[in-house]
């Protein structure tokens, strides 16, 4: 399964690569759009371990994304920065924990009017960083997201350049174990989040 989602990850990423940086050649033969967005997120882990308790705390995320126009239709792949953060209290033991990815959504949009954009799709997590804080030091950890995710939203464009994007992101299967370091674990971690952010299209 792991192999796959790796292959995965290459094709869209090779794909995505075409579409996020197109060539002046590539623009006049389809309609491609592109810019940035910036925003912030509200996390939302979960556990089923007994004695956990975990507290979100607001991330934020940056990113490139661009579009080819189908008509009504556009397939949108996107490279975005996300930062989440939680407190956990577990075992008589406080933990902060931080987490960086590189997302790479793939999303299909339909374009009912020209300021309005509903889109879904899958996301590819390209890569996680994942600290513990401990004593003043940051600690590596296992990963708290799985590879493959998704995501839904809702995208207006109330100006000629300027669009605010709202999306959920969720995860399909729970995170059966995470191996926090020095003998601390955590099972059954489940994540989603909603994400609200500002961008701007060339």
């Amino acid at each position: 399964m792991k192999r796959i989602e790796r292959s995965l990850c290459r094709i869209a990423l090779a794909a995505a690569a075409a579409l996020l940086f197109p060539t002046a050649a590539s623009c006049r033969i389809l309609p491609v759009e592109w810019g940035f967005l910036a925003g912030f997120n509200v996390p939302g882990y979960s556990t089923g371990q007994t004695g956990a308790d975990l507290k979100n705390r607001l991330g934020w995320q940056v990113g490139v994304v661009s579009s080819i126009k189908l008509g009504l239709l556009s397939i949108d792949p996107q490279l975005i920065y996300v930062h989440q953060g939680l407190r956990l209290d577990a075992g008589g033991e406080r933990y902060t924990l931080k987490a960086g990815f590189v997302d790479l959504p793939v999303t299909v949009s339909l374009r009912p009017a020209p300021v309005l954009r509903l889109y879904a799709g899958p996301v590819f997590t390209l890569s996680d960083n994942c600290r513990r804080k401990s004593g003043g030091d940051l600690h590596a950890f296992d990963r708290v997201r799985t590879t493959l995710s998704y995501t839904a939203g809702v995208a207006i464009k109330p100006l000629p350049h300027f669009f605010f994007d709202v999306r959920y992101n969720g995860q399909f299967k729970r995170r059966k174990h995470l191996d926090l370091g020095n003998g601390a674990e955590l099972h059954d971690l489940q994540t989603h989040s909603i994400a609200i952010s500002v961008g701007y299209l060339f």
